[in-house]
């Protein structure tokens, strides 16, 4: 929910950090549903292409490349990668080398 990725955010310490927090919560549906991607798009204006798409979740990882994302998949444990038809663009060991990729 909204609320609660609020709360996560600033319990983290990053809340002010982010230019937007998106939930799926309104949509009743979740990922890999194109309508759940769909939404940066429509939030930020921008095309799949221009959003670098960060996870630590492999599957995730592959969705977001399906969809069309830049995706880096911080694979901090350096695991296989899962059976998924679609790949990260980059697999970092850590969030380090997200600064030069968005440059």
């Amino acid at each position: 929910t909204p609320a609660m990725l609020k709360a996560a955010t600033q319990s983290a310490g990053i809340g002010g950090q982010l230019d937007a927090i998106l939930s799926v919560d309104p949509l009743r549906t979740y990922k890999p549903g194109r309508a759940v991607y769909d939404l940066v798009g429509q939030h930020l204006g921008t095309s799949p292409d221009q959003i670098l798409f960060v996870s630590s979740n492999g599957w995730d990882a592959a969705g977001a490349a399906g969809y069309g994302f830049t995706v880096a998949w911080v694979n901090r444990a350096g695991a296989p990668a899962d059976r998924m038809p679609h790949r990260p663009a980059h697999i970092l060991p850590d969030l380090s080398r997200i600064p030069e990729l968005l440059a």
